[in-house]
């Protein structure tokens, strides 16, 4: 096999310029696709099976797939995939698998020569106006255009069904999620991974991260094989034993469970700086708790975890950090869609003013006596991705599954629940008080692209999951079995856990939004 020195000499002694294969792909939007693989994946690429940079890389140029020619990575890829187009990131020198021989394409080798010395990826750029500042990675595998990377509309490249193990359908449905969730899966395929543990050399045990970014490029190597995640089960058992063992458990929990381990895997201890982990990044959101003297109006102090407090006209305001939402689901039928309850009720019941009643007395520093007040949750910082809990499961008096029916949307506007909404309304003025507030409501549209839903009742039953792959793309996503489905289907299913998507990132918030290994362990509160 000739070394890098060869392929660049090779490259320009080549006779050949093209072939039927070539000139399919080039008619499919090849050129552009190479230009944006090369401009902004090239420099941070390796080979997705061996992991080293050497080796005559290649990229597919059908999926996002990055191999070594020397070490016949590259040709594994294209067994297992049908793939025959590959392109050298340093010359631009094209090679076909079907003709089994190296083609010299002008194009291709200008613009490996145009990024040779400027080839970066800045994770936070602006884009378009229309998409508000998204990353140009997260661009191209959520917003996309017709031929970002060969994977059209009707693509379903990254598409992988799970192995249930043995009542693991609850993990498979959060795998699912976290794998498609945009931002998370830009960290992951751009290999900012530093894993600051030292693993085990002898038992060859892996920390969660490696074994997640393994998992990532393992969804977007083009194979179509279902996954198995035995290996990561077991790495959650270690981190959360009231999840071990083969029964069914609940996904909201593992869910949790999940971002508490990458979470305390970046964590910097005993710092006092806020976390800047992915985790945290993407995943957390900050409440406002106004707790009100009913006499006169004066701050009395909530009890919440290292929170925020501040005091303005009489009011404590006090901000708490989360994760995710839980949601009571009161009234409605769980027969007649006619008399369903809608999310936007779920979140008016849990944002609304309450009176903590006589029973509930606060002293009252102003009044220096116990006093009736009132309490009032609202949204201060909002997550790039928010997850809504729907609480179908009640622990209380009688352990029961809840099956009323909750109409949730597909795009959601947070607006009328967040604490400036409600400043405004109140000529409380507090715009200032807290860096990082929620700015304006254009920040506060969100649009769904997975629903993890349960089936059956309190004592057992099955979760499955709905995916949006493109834009207006869903998947059903149950365990190895992955089948498309309709946006009304999508609409239609019962909903346990609903995940938004932020519409648009503002550039100028999202400049301060950076992935870091390591970060604060900040407090998160979930329910």
């Amino acid at each position: 096999m000739m070394n890098e020195f060869d392929g660049k000499r090779t490259a320009k002694m080549l006779k050949k310029t093209t072939c039927e294969h070539l000139e399919t792909l080039k008619r499919a939007g090849g050129v552009k696709n190479y230009a944006k693989i090369h401009a902004n994946l090239a420099r941070l690429s390796r080979c997705f099976t061996c992991r080293k940079v050497d080796g005559f890389l290649h990229s597919c140029m059908h999926c996002i797939f990055f191999g070594c020619l020397k070490r016949g990575h590259l040709r594994n890829h294209y067994k297992e995939t049908g793939h025959p187009i590959a392109c050298d990131l340093t010359y631009g020198t094209i090679y076909c698998f079907k003709c089994t021989d190296f083609l010299y394409d002008r194009d291709f080798e200008a613009i490996a020569v145009a990024n040779e010395h400027k080839s970066d990826y800045t994770l936070w750029m602006p884009c378009s106006s229309r998409l508000g500042g998204l990353p140009l990675a997260e661009f191209f595998l959520r917003w996309g255009t017709p031929n970002r990377f060969c994977v059209g509309p009707r693509s379903t490249f990254g598409l992988r069904g799970l192995v249930n193990l043995g009542h693991t359908c609850f993990m498979n449905c959060i795998i699912q999620t976290l794998i498609h969730t945009p931002l998370l899966r830009d960290f992951f395929m751009t290999e900012r991974i530093i894993c600051s543990q030292k693993h085990d050399q002898k038992m060859l045990k892996p920390c969660i991260i490696t074994q997640l970014f393994d998992l990532f490029q393992e969804f977007y190597n083009g194979s179509r094989n279902a996954v198995s995640l035995h290996s990561l089960l077991h790495k959650i058992w270690g981190n959360a034993a009231h999840l071990a063992g083969y029964e069914q458990q609940d996904a909201h929990e593992f869910f949790i469970a999940m971002l508490e381990a990458l979470h305390l895997h970046f964590a910097v201890p005993n710092s006092t700086h806020a976390c800047k982990c992915v985790i945290d990044v993407i995943f957390l959101g900050r409440l406002q708790s106004s707790v009100t003297c009913m006499v006169c109006g004066y701050v009395m102090k909530t009890m919440v975890i290292k929170p925020v407090t501040i005091k303005v006209h009489h009011k404590s305001i006090t901000v708490d950090p989360f994760w995710d939402i839980s949601l009571d689901i009161v009234g409605g039928s769980n027969s007649d869609p006619k008399h369903a309850i809608g999310l936007d009720e779920c979140l008016m019941r849990y944002t609304r003013e309450e009176h903590l009643g006589s029973g509930g007395l606060i002293r009252c520093k102003d009044c220096d006596r116990n006093q009736e007040s009132t309490k009032q949750l609202k949204f201060k910082v909002l997550p790039i991705i928010l997850c809504l809990h729907l609480k179908r499961f009640e622990h209380s008096t009688n352990y029961k599954k809840i099956d009323n029916i909750v109409r949730f949307p597909e795009r959601l506007d947070l607006s009328p629940f967040t604490s400036i909404t409600e400043d405004k309304k109140k000529g409380i003025g507090m715009m200032d008080y807290l860096q990082g507030q929620t700015k304006t409501t254009d920040n506060s549209r969100y649009s769904l692209y997975a629903v993890v839903n349960h089936i059956g009742s309190f004592e057992g039953g099955h979760y499955y999951a709905y995916i949006r792959h493109t834009r207006d793309t869903w998947y059903k996503c149950d365990d190895h079995m992955i089948t498309k489905a309709s946006r009304e289907e999508v609409l239609a299913s019962p909903g346990y856990l609903l995940f938004y998507h932020k519409e648009a990132l503002l550039y100028e918030e999202s400049r301060h939004h950076r992935y870091h290994g390591g970060g604060d362990q900040a407090s998160t509160s979930s329910s």
